[in-house]
C-alpha cells in the first residue's frame, strides 16, 4: 500500500496518530503513541510505502522532540524487517 501523508496539516503528536489511524485502518485498539506505533509497523501486515511530507513544518509546529522520536519509530522498525519503507520529505 503506498501512503503519503501531509504533516503540515498537524499540530499535535494526537494530530499524527489520528491520521496514521485513518489512513493505515488500524484496530480501534491502537494506542495513539510511539510504543503502539511501533507496535503496529512490527506487527505482520502487507507491505507499506509511506512517504511523509511538510515534516520540517510539523517539527516546528508540534514538537522537535516528538518529530525526532516519531523518525526514529520508523527507522527502528525498519531495521528490524518490518515490511514498511518510509520517506520524510521536508
Amino acid at each position: 500500500m503506498e501512503v503519503k501523508f501531509d504533516l503540515s496539516t498537524c499540530f499535535s503528536p494526537d494530530d499524527v496518530h489520528a491520521v496514521l489511524k485513518e489512513a493505515l485502518n488500524l484496530s480501534e485498539h491502537y494506542g495513539g503513541n510511539l510504543d503502539a506505533l511501533h507496535d503496529v509497523l512490527t506487527d505482520p501486515h502487507e507491505e507499506w510505502n509511506i512517504t511523509f511530507t511538510g515534516t520540517k513544518s510539523a517539527s516546528a509546529v508540534i514538537d522537535a522532540k516528538f518529530m525526532k522520536h516519531f523518525k526514529r519509530v520508523f527507522a527502528d522498525a525498519e531495521k528490524e524487517g518490518a515490511n514498511v519503507k518510509t520517506t520524510f520529505v521536508d
